[in-house]
């Protein structure tokens, strides 16, 4: 048990690297710089990623009466604004590529900026005393993140076919390692996430997540596709950077299990909002819709 918990972090950063580096074998560096090349685009993406999320955890923490860990866990999932699975799941759900993975880049390279501010912004406002190393989270975004992407980029660029055909088997293989990692984070942090749930704490996630994609919605632009992709990438959070910060508030088993319960209920609520979305685009449209939604990237 001791050896998988020591194992557990590096087989976590692994499966995620896996899965950064196929969006970086399907992306080109136009893809990567293409929400950083357009500061109305960034902006919009930052206040609903970035302000109205951890604005919305607030006002959830304060107005149910939760317990601690509970409290804990939800804001810091509110902080953590690098989603690792969205790039894939934006796509499949209908959003563009270059403005997905473009998301993903620009918020890759500012995390380590946004985070510490925020934790800084709510040490006033809760009187803590947090603090983020901005040694480790570089460390954090550079190797699970930053690297895999590059690596897969010049891959792609290099060896257009081959990336062609490796990257949905390194995508499937991320995915399995993930979801066995998921199952024995569950397996091991369950009767703790049992024991959170009770007043409020499932309607807490659940505001937070419905607030980011709403947020993520209206601020997406006329682009349908574009609303798709950051109504999610506001809603999933990074659970791994979610950790690292908690541990400065308050280092409890219970923070953990309330941040993997985030996960999943978030995760149901984003799964329903793709779900209504792709029925959406597929009813009927008059007056050229369809052209519309596939204009111009």
């Amino acid at each position: 048990m001791d050896a998988l918990k020591q194992l557990l972090p590096i087989i976590i950063q692994a499966g995620l690297a896996l899965l950064v580096l196929s969006v970086g074998l399907q992306s080109t560096l136009d893809d990567l710089l293409y929400v950083l090349r357009r500061p109305a685009l960034l902006g919009r993406a930052f206040v609903a990623i970035s302000i109205v999320v951890p604005a919305a955890a607030v006002l959830a923490v304060n107005w149910l009466p939760l317990s601690l860990p509970v409290k804990v866990g939800v804001i810091m999932m509110s902080l953590a604004a690098l989603p690792p699975f969205v790039p894939g799941s934006e796509i499949k759900a209908g959003g563009r590529r270059s403005y997905s993975y473009g998301l993903y880049a620009a918020f890759a390279l500012l995390t380590v900026v946004i985070v510490p501010a925020t934790v800084e912004v709510l040490d006033q406002l809760f009187g803590a005393d947090a603090e983020v190393s901005l040694t480790v989270l570089g460390r954090e975004v550079l190797l699970s993140v930053l690297l895999p992407l590059v690596v897969g980029m010049l891959i792609h660029t290099r060896w257009p076919a081959l990336a062609e055909r490796i990257a949905p088997v390194v995508s499937q293989v991320s995915m399995l390692v993930l979801i066995v990692i998921v199952g024995l984070l569950l397996y091991r942090a369950w009767p703790a996430m049992l024991s959170l749930i009770g007043n409020g704490t499932v309607l807490a996630v659940v505001v937070v997540s419905a607030a980011a994609i709403a947020a993520g919605h209206l601020l997406g632009g006329p682009d349908p596709r574009d609303k798709v992709a950051l109504a999610t990438a506001a809603a999933i959070r990074h659970p791994g950077i979610a950790l690292m910060v908690a541990n400065g508030f308050a280092p409890d088993k219970r923070v953990s299990a309330m941040i993997l319960l985030y996960v999943l209920v978030t995760f149901v609520v984003v799964t329903i909002y793709q779900q209504a979305q792709k029925r959406l685009s597929r009813a009927p449209r008059g007056g050229g819709g369809h052209a519309a939604v596939g204009g111009a990237r």
